[in-house]
């Protein structure tokens, strides 16, 4: 069966091809706490790190979010995305001049071989300091999810 649109009527549902859907949120994590004075080099975000153990047959989405703002002299944020030490990927915002921050998003789909692995976020400055803008109201994130099989 393929999916979507491979249906007819006379296609039996099975738990095969219900496996090969989307299983949505693994996990997540949140920061409400701002973290003061991330200088030039990578510098983990408090509590945005999750643990997922994987089965090598499954594709994950990870996103990441978080609220960037400019303390001394930088003039880019940037916010990174491992995988157990690995950089997946970097996403950089332009901060000069702003007051109230930036949101940063970074996104990355992955398939890893079976196994478990932390993904983490990170973020640093091109020059002199940034802190994240997180709160009850603006929470950093950190989510993986299952968005189907290889």
């Amino acid at each position: 069966m393929t999916v979507p649109g491979g249906f007819t009527a006379s296609t039996t549902l099975a738990a095969s091809s219900l496996n090969s859907f989307p299983a949505g949120r693994v996990t997540h994590a949140t920061q409400t706490t701002a973290q003061t004075g991330i200088g030039t080099s990578a510098t983990d975000l408090t509590s945005l790190s999750v643990s997922v153990t994987t089965t090598g047959t499954r594709r994950y989405k990870i996103t990441g979010l978080v609220n960037i703002v400019q303390q001394a002299t930088a003039t880019l944020g940037v916010l990174y995305l491992y995988r157990s030490g690995t950089q997946l990927h970097a996403v950089s915002a332009n901060l000069a001049g702003t007051v109230y921050g930036i949101g940063i998003t970074v996104v990355v789909y992955d398939a890893p071989a079976a196994g478990t692995y932390t993904y983490k976020l990170a973020a640093a400055a091109n020059s002199g300091t940034i802190n994240t803008a997180t709160a009850s109201t603006a929470p950093g994130l950190l989510l993986v999810e299952d968005i189907g099989s290889t």
